[in-house]
């Protein structure tokens, strides 16, 4: 069961490792609000399923109240990691800050009024 533990942290650090390596390389605000929120989102379930395991094994008084803890942190984590990356990337849209490499193809009024016409 030692094993299964080690796994699931060396899992779990890896993944939040990858997080790192997303927010350095990506060029943007919303890649890197990708890589930090999914990422961090992942290796924090696989850490605190060695936490839950290891205590499992340990099986002393406290094992419960440490269970019960990680449980509660690892659902404020999912519930609120995705809403603060949404309420980031509408608040970035919001003052103007566009995704990289996008183009935006505006249309001249003449070209407006003939798509109308077509319609």
């Amino acid at each position: 069961m030692e094993i299964a533990v080690f796994i699931l942290l060396g899992l779990g650090l890896f993944i939040n490792a990858m997080s790192v390596v997303g927010l350095l390389r990506f060029p943007d605000i919303y890649t890197r609000l990708h890589a930090a929120t999914k990422t961090t989102t992942f290796g924090t379930i696989f850490i605190v399923a060695g936490v839950i395991v290891h205590s499992f094994i340990v099986d002393d008084e406290a094992s419960v109240t440490i269970i019960m803890h990680s449980a509660i942190a690892l659902a404020v984590v999912i519930f609120t990691n995705p809403i603060s990356a949404h309420a980031i990337a509408r608040a970035a849209l919001y003052f103007g800050i566009k995704p990289y490499g996008v183009v935006i193809n505006d249309l001249s009024e003449k070209q407006k009024q003939a798509r109308r016409k077509r319609v």
